[in-house]
């Protein structure tokens, strides 16, 4: 099994280390606040990490990313880098 999974398109990219079991996200489209976010929890993260990988397409940005792995049990924070 892969360790490291990389989804990215023109709005953000996602990562996901099942070893270290973090999730990192970054919205590539607001380069004034350059949002970003990771997770909280990992105990679904493999069945969270399937569903985003289904989900994702062209037009997913950060905050739908977030959305699907909150819905399947994954909870996520983001927070503006840029400050």
């Amino acid at each position: 099994m892969t360790t490291t999974i990389t989804l990215k398109n023109s709005k953000c990219v996602f990562e996901i280390n099942f070893q270290s079991k973090k999730v990192d996200g970054s919205d590539l489209k607001d380069v004034y606040n350059y949002p970003v976010c990771y997770n909280k929890t990992s105990r679904s993260l493999k069945k969270a990490a399937k569903a985003l990988q289904e989900a994702w397409n062209d037009e997913m940005t950060m905050y739908g990313a977030m959305d699907v792995l909150d819905n399947n049990g994954i909870t996520m924070r983001s927070y503006c880098s840029m400050d």
